[in-house]
C-alpha cells in the first residue's frame, strides 16, 4: 500500500532562536524522537529524513541511524530545500510526496492518512495542504502537513524559483503566476490560535508539557486529545 509515495521529513540543527532543537530533550528523548514515532503510524512505510551536508546536522543523521534504522537519510544542500525533496522523489520514483518539517513534533498521523486519501482521490490535484495559506488556516501550527506530486516537483524545478522559494519548499505551489492546481482543507472548527510547533524556548516549554502530560501515556494520542488537553490548562 503507498508503495510510490514517501514523507520527507526535513531536519537541521541550525536555528537562530533555538539553536539545535530538533534534538533537544523532554523526558530522556529529543524532540526528533517522538515525531518519528509518530509519523511512523501512518499508513505510509517509506521515510526519509532530508538534511543538509553541514557537518553540525551530522548529530541527526548519527541518531536516526542509531534509532530509527527503517528511516532513510538523505543530505543535500542547507539552503536550497527544494533540492532535497526533488532529488529524493526523483532519485526513487515516488509519485506522490508528503512534507513534514521536523519543528512539528505533535504530528496526527491521521492528518497524513486522510490527506494521502485526499490526494489520492482528486488525479487532477498537484498540491494539498492543510495549513497554507497561513494567515487564514484552521488546523493549528503544528500540524502542518503537505502533499504534492512528482509531476509538480518536476515541473516546479523547470521553473526560475526564487531563493525563498528553494528555501521554503511548496510556496511555488501557491504562486497564481504558475498555475499549479491547489487546494487546502479546513478543521470542522478553528483552531489557529493554538502553537504546537517548536520555534523559541516558550514553544519548547509548552510542547514538553503536552508529551509529559499526554503523549507519554499515549504515542497515539490525536490532535483532539492536544487540544483537550491545553483547553484544560489554559
Amino acid at each position: 500500500m503507498h508503495l510510490n509515495t514517501v514523507i520527507i521529513i526535513q531536519a537541521r540543527m541550525g536555528s537562530t532562536r533555538l539553536p539545535g532543537k530538533v534534538l533537544k530533550k523532554i523526558n530522556n528523548y529529543p524532540i526528533l524522537y517522538y515525531l518519528l514515532c509518530r509519523v511512523q503510524l501512518s499508513s505510509i512505510k517509506n521515510i526519509f529524513v532530508a538534511t543538509s551536508k553541514n557537518i553540525e546536522n551530522d548529530k541527526i543523521v548519527e541518531y536516526v541511524k542509531k534509532y530509527f534504522r527503517e528511516i532513510k537519510i538523505f543530505r543535500g544542500s542547507e539552503k536550497n530545500v527544494f533540492s532535497r525533496y526533488h532529488k529524493i522523489a526523483n532519485e526513487f520514483n515516488f509519485t506522490t510526496i508528503v512534507r513534514v518539517t521536523a519543528d512539528c513534533p505533535l504530528i496526527d498521523f491521521r492528518i497524513i492518512n486522510k490527506m494521502i486519501k485526499i490526494f489520492a482521490n482528486n488525479k487532477n490535484l498537484d498540491y494539498l495542504s492543510n495549513t497554507t495559506p497561513h494567515d487564514t488556516r484552521s488546523y493549528p501550527d503544528g500540524m502542518d502537513v503537505e502533499v504534492f506530486s512528482l509531476n509538480a516537483i518536476n515541473k516546479a524545478n523547470k521553473l526560475k524559483l526564487s531563493n525563498y522559494d528553494k528555501e521554503h519548499v511548496t510556496t511555488c505551489f501557491l504562486n497564481q503566476n504558475y498555475n499549479f492546481k491547489s487546494r487546502r482543507i479546513e478543521y470542522k472548527s478553528n483552531l489557529q490560535k493554538y502553537k504546537l510547533s517548536v520555534d523559541s524556548q516558550s514553544d519548547f516549554n509548552l510542547i514538553s508539557k503536552i508529551i509529559k502530560n499526554v503523549v507519554i501515556k499515549n504515542m497515539k494520542a490525536s490532535m483532539n486529545d492536544i487540544i483537550k488537553f491545553l483547553k484544560i490548562i489554559n
